[in-house]
């Protein structure tokens, strides 16, 4: 739309150029060029802000994991979920975290079918055995003291059951 509007601005501009009075046909492209510049704009600042300020946050409590760090944000797990915790080491010597549930065909399903978070998640779990890795990179965390944390409040919650 952004491109639209310059190529209106532009050859409107240019036939402009050539006459002498100027009319309402003058300012037309001017308008629509600014208007389309305005429009490309917030669209960008929206996806701009859904992409790098969205809210990355791990809630670890005694009830379980509330995900929104994972790239598929699986939202509250409940210890009962889940059936052990895994440090990995992935290429480059970056480390995710590996929750591994009793049942992860129903984190999959939750999503619908074709979706991009279905698609990771299904992918996840054929390469790492479970559809949730998480990342402690946007966390500002390291993964050793993360998978402690998890692993204190896991077996807390073995410890009580």
């Amino acid at each position: 739309l952004g491109i639209l509007g310059v190529l209106v601005w532009y050859f409107g501009w240019n036939i402009n150029a050539y006459q002498e009075t100027t009319s309402v046909s003058n300012v037309i492209p001017i308008i629509v060029f600014s208007v389309s510049i305005l429009l490309f704009s917030i669209i960008i600042l929206k996806i701009f802000t859904k992409v790098f300020i969205s809210k990355f946050e791990l809630t670890i409590d005694a009830n379980g994991i509330t995900d929104y760090a994972s790239e598929i944000r699986a939202g509250f797990i409940p210890w009962t979920a889940v059936k052990s915790i895994e440090i990995r080491t992935l290429r480059y010597n970056q480390k995710s975290i590996k929750i591994i549930l009793n049942n992860p065909e129903n984190y999959i399903d939750n999503y619908k079918k074709g979706t991009l978070k279905r698609r990771i998640a299904e992918a996840n779990y054929k390469r790492f055995d479970s559809p949730i890795q998480l990342q402690t990179k946007l966390l500002n965390i390291r993964p050793s003291q993360l998978y402690c944390v998890l692993n204190i409040k896991y077996q807390n919650y073995i410890n009580k059951g």
